[in-house]
């Protein structure tokens, strides 16, 4: 946690990171970040050309014109998730978002998390892509 804390600190807006509480007890998080994609889709992989800071000069020009978020991370712990606890976290985020003229994205979903498809499609967003994780046994190995 303390790695992935240190290398996302540079892309976190606070006001996308929002932690819900139930008297002094946490009970519920969401993180969302500015679309860096947007801005890593013009440097081709690359930092440097020929030994020069090209790409980096690239990547931080393109980073001021992001203008789409992601959600990246949601939790609520499981003594409360019924509670509308995440929906909360969302809308409020979304909220933010959208005071700051940025859409967003809310991707990659667990196909089978019912409650949290279900309240993203009755938000009006529509499923765009399905990723599948398959795995199979091999040499006789049990799976």
């Amino acid at each position: 946690m303390e790695h992935m804390a240190k290398e996302m600190k540079p892309l976190i807006v606070p006001q996308a990171m929002l932690i819900a509480e139930i008297g002094d007890e946490p009970v519920g998080f969401v993180i969302g970040v500015p679309d860096i994609n947007v801005a890593i889709r013009h440097v081709n992989g690359r930092l440097t050309w020929f030994g020069l800071p090209i790409g980096l000069i690239r990547l931080l020009y393109y980073k001021t014109k992001i203008r789409t978020g992601r959600l990246v991370a949601l939790g609520v712990v499981e003594k409360y998730r019924r509670a509308g606890i995440a929906e909360m976290l969302v809308l409020q985020l979304m909220d933010e978002a959208f005071k700051r003229g940025l859409p967003g994205e809310l991707s990659m979903t667990v196909e089978d998390n019912v409650m949290v498809n279900r309240f993203i499609e009755a938000m009006g967003a529509a499923r765009y892509k399905t990723y599948r994780i398959y795995s199979r046994a091999l040499d006789g190995e049990a799976t």
